[in-house]
């Protein structure tokens, strides 16, 4: 019996906070991991010459959205199946700070939203790239006050 070869890859995301406790979500774009008509934290895959937090410097800048980069809040894996073939996927989370309310390019379609609203549209299943790990993740560091010791928060 043959096992077939699994693909692995990385990806960068970036879960950006701005100044009223909010939280930057983008309209799915299905790319691979995504699933159209859901929200999703920006995201994009390590390119071989680079670390995670370049991949997201390069994402955003991309984007023209200005953060400052903070701390990891974790990762989760995922397997899925692209053109056939399994790819299997580990990606790292940091929280960023937005730092530029005229960078940010409109047609992005990109909205804010509060954590409540974050977690209510988790259980209805509206979201990709925002798995329940990264929500405890953020409940633990605001419970830390983390966010606030460094003004990227001022209350989720």
């Amino acid at each position: 019996m043959q096992t077939q070869q699994v693909e692995q890859r990385i990806a960068a995301c970036a879960l950006i906070t701005n100044d009223e406790g909010k939280i930057l979500l983008f309209p799915s774009q299905d790319k691979i991991l995504g699933e159209p008509g859901k929200w999703e934290l920006p995201y994009d895959e390590v390119q071989s010459n680079e670390k995670i937090v370049g991949a997201i410097i390069r994402q955003l800048k991309s984007k023209q959205i200005d953060v400052v980069i903070g701390r990891w809040l974790g990762y989760y894996e995922q397997i899925i199946l692209h053109v056939g073939q399994p790819q299997y996927w580990l990606i790292q989370t940091h929280l960023c700070k937005f730092v530029n309310a005229n960078s940010m390019s409109e047609n992005l379609h990109a909205t804010w939203f509060s954590f409540s609203e974050i977690s209510n549209m988790r259980e209805l299943q509206l979201l990709t790239i925002v798995t329940q790990d990264t929500i405890e993740a953020l409940k633990i560091v605001e419970a830390e006050g983390w966010f606030r010791q460094r003004g990227f928060l001022r209350s989720l």
